[in-house]
């Protein structure tokens, strides 16, 4: 039954979503195209690849909340390049990202390369919308502000809608049980982590450098919850 949950509906699941993935990045530069980036294309193309490098150093850094799920703080770094950075950069930093760090971790983890066709694109996915969100509005407006934290919103739904189907070939859960499940264990944290970088968007405001001041905070909630997930699983037997 495993065996058979593996092949099916794999493949087909992880090259739809890798063609969503690849999709959203052709869509961006054809949207938004070489005039995203024409202010300063060397600068947002440095910050891009920053960014881009540190979420694929900290990938392996993950608390694992359930059964094949896990939170990770890269969630931060997705959320700075798609707020940070122009469209089209931001989408193609994600998606070369999150498929450099899947392929780092898929020894320790035991990954299929499905699994990681299907991580990649559907992150890749929401961060073109959320990209698209974040800058609806010229620099300095009303809409630019909502829009800031309106991603962060569209990378949280977007997470949770659609990682149903990352787990469903790999342990069979019904998307609703999945869902339910990113609720009550990662949803929490998950929020926490977004709010961290919207503050951080507001620091990077007065200074790109500014950013550095995230780690603190974004080590401390990682901290915090690891400790908190250990106790509960510590505590667990005793109320069986």
């Amino acid at each position: 039954m495993t065996s058979f949950r593996r092949l099916w509906p794999q493949p087909a699941l992880a090259c739809t979503a890798l063609a969503a993935g690849l999709g959203s990045v052709a869509a961006a530069w054809l949207i938004a195209g070489s005039t995203a980036v024409g202010g300063d294309p060397v600068a947002f193309a440095t910050l891009a690849g920053a960014l881009a490098l540190v979420l694929v150093a900290t990938y392996p850094i993950a608390i694992h909340v359930r059964q094949n799920t896990k939170t990770q703080i890269t969630t931060v770094l997705v959320y700075l390049l798609v707020v940070l950075v122009p469209v089209p950069l931001a989408v193609t930093g994600v998606l070369l990202a999150v498929c450099i760090g899947e392929l780092r971790v898929r020894a320790a983890r035991g990954t299929y390369l499905s699994d990681i066709a299907t991580q990649t694109g559907r992150w890749a996915a929401c961060a073109v919308v959320a990209s698209l969100v974040a800058h609806a509005g010229a620099p300095g407006t009303t809409a630019r502000a909502a829009g800031v934290v309106a991603a962060a919103g569209v990378l949280w739904l977007g997470d949770m809608v659609t990682l149903p189907a990352l787990l469903y070939p790999i342990n069979g859960e019904r998307p609703a049980t999945v869902i339910r499940g990113f609720l009550r264990d990662a949803g929490a944290l998950e929020a926490a982590l977004y709010v961290l970088g919207i503050l951080g968007v507001q620091a990077a405001h007065q200074g790109i450098w500014w950013l550095t001041l995230l780690v603190l905070p974004v080590t401390a909630v990682h901290l915090v919850a690891r400790h908190g997930r250990k106790m509960q699983q510590t505590t667990a037997p005793n109320f069986a």
